[in-house]
């Protein structure tokens, strides 16, 4: 398999970001509805308990995925030119190192359970140790369809993945009255689901090879790459790690299913990013100017959305919860409140960090990752003193540093300006005022009226997603700026004509330059 010229590969990297964006923009708002009704429904099926033994494994299962694949995902999207024989090697690293992990996961996994302080999980973490085995079956093929911009396909294997697993798989568990390992079924049936997919998607050479100058270069990208995630998967579960051994199962069942619901808006998004930003700039890895310019627009786009995500996490945490997970979850909405308000620090630190892993930066964002590992254990430790809501203030507090950091690293690499940083951070808040003074006036209200949660969330996301449509309208420079209408003009064109024709006489009123 032999690349297409490079002139090709460096398509104009804004129109790239755009288009397949749209696609997996799309995709992730559906996942987002459907994680927000699975969630809902196993949270009425299961109870904080289930949810915290099984959150217990997983903290051991993220820490040990890092590993697994050695960044070979992004390794093959990073390379400048990809053979036969370099997706062969790839594909015999990720299963070789898999095989060895989920022998070694399950060995140990007596340890293991009792370093996280919850002796049930021991079976559920030989069980899952599988599932490094069949995800490392399409990690190769991910890379490929990454690297050939097959949007349509990493948007059908992030959604259908998802239904299959836990909209089906773990549901139908729970209903069959498996308690906590309904989640446990839910997770294979969503890793083997997504490697089906990708083989059947993306079909290539997988006959073992190993070649030793081939396996140091993919071996530098993704040791410094995975020496970065887990690092980063570490911080990600530090705090878990911390508030099941200092607090107890059911406190992290409550932590668990709060963090979760807060991180649905920043991880898909950032999965949008992961899979279109990386592989555009990976293209153009050798132009500061445009590597410069994706990111400032990047990161325009992405608080444009994330900032009213977070707006309507932190008014509506109290309906959200009663919604999603039932009355016996009511503790978890002082704490979606506040971990609201890190919902755009979470995908800005990862669209930096992605813009500087594609100019082969890895080991730079490896130490920082590091140190946020460090910050994140110690912002939980502090905070478990004044409860579960201390936990979060500190955990919050450790993402805004890494957030600060990776910035700082990714203009470095572009030559992206201080001024221009702050601006993409600042632009947005028009956007921000016109939807959240609406929404949470109209939230208040509703409540002292009495309305049940069912009402108050529609109620006050249409007030404030009217009021911002008539500021586009009115206003559509200031408020949805010229980027903000080349993304609507987009995600409009996948929408029914009508709808579309609508959103770009909007996005076309003001097209002037800035």
């Amino acid at each position: 398999m032999n690349d297409t010229a490079k002139s090709d590969r460096a398509a104009n990297l804004t129109r790239t970001t755009l288009v397949g964006g749209s696609w997996l923009t799309l995709s992730a708002m559906a996942q987002v509805i459907l994680q927000f009704v699975a969630v809902g429904v196993l949270a009425r099926l299961l109870t904080p308990a289930d949810f915290g033994v099984v959150a217990a494994a997983m903290v051991i299962i993220e820490l040990t995925q890092s590993i697994a694949q050695l960044g070979m995902r992004p390794a093959v999207v990073q390379r400048s030119t990809l053979t036969d024989e370099d997706i062969r090697i790839a594909f015999t690293l990720a299963m070789t190192i898999s095989l060895v992990l989920a022998a070694g996961l399950f060995l140990l996994s007596g340890p293991l359970s009792q370093l996280v302080a919850t002796p049930a999980a021991r079976p559920m973490l030989q069980v899952l140790s599988i599932a490094f085995i069949i995800q490392s079956l399409g990690t190769v093929a991910e890379g490929i369809a990454a690297r050939q911009r097959k949007f349509g396909l990493l948007a059908a294997r992030r959604l259908g993945s998802y239904l299959i697993g836990y909209g089906v798989i773990g549901v139908g568990c729970a209903v069959a009255g498996l308690g906590p390992w309904s989640l446990v079924a839910a997770k294979l049936g969503e890793v083997s689901s997504a490697a089906i997919l990708l083989s059947l998607g993306i079909r290539h050479p997988r006959r073992p090879l190993w070649r030793r100058d081939t396996i140091r270069q993919l071996g530098n990208f993704g040791a410094g790459y995975s020496v970065g995630q887990i690092l980063n998967t570490f911080a990600n579960q530090a705090d878990f790690a911390v508030v099941a051994r200092l607090l107890g199962p059911a406190a992290l069942g409550l932590y668990s299913r709060s963090y979760q619901i807060m991180r649905l808006p920043a991880l898909l998004l950032g999965n949008v990013v992961e899979d279109v930003a990386f592989p555009g700039m990976s293209a153009v890895q050798d132009d500061r100017a445009r590597l410069a310019r994706g990111l400032y627009r990047g990161l325009l786009l992405m608080n444009m959305v994330l900032y009213l995500a977070a707006a309507a996490c932190c008014v509506l945490a109290p309906e959200l919860i009663a919604i999603a997970l039932g009355p016996k979850w009511d503790n978890a909405a002082p704490l979606l409140a506040l971990f609201a308000l890190a919902i755009p620090f979470r995908s800005t630190q990862r669209l930096a960090s992605t813009t500087a892993r594609a100019t082969g930066a890895n080991w730079q964002i490896a130490w920082r990752q590091g140190v946020y590992f460090l910050a994140v254990a110690a912002g939980a430790a502090l905070g478990s003193r004044w409860g579960l809501q201390g936990v979060v203030a500190g955990v919050s507090l450790a993402i805004l540093l890494q957030m600060a950091m990776q910035l700082h690293l990714a203009a470095d690499v572009t030559g992206l300006s201080v001024r221009r940083l702050i601006e993409a951070h600042l632009r947005p808040i028009p956007a921000l005022l016109f939807f959240t003074i609406p929404m949470a006036g109209t939230a208040f209200a509703a409540r002292a009226a009495g309305l049940p949660p069912v009402l108050i969330v529609p109620l006050a996301g249409a007030a404030g997603g009217i009021i911002l449509f008539i500021g586009a309208v009115l206003l559509p420079n200031p408020v949805l700026t010229l980027d903000g209408q080349e993304l609507a003009k987009a995600i409009g064109r996948k929408l029914p004509a009508r709808v579309s024709r609508l959103i770009a006489r909007v996005a076309t009123r003001g097209r002037v330059s800035e």
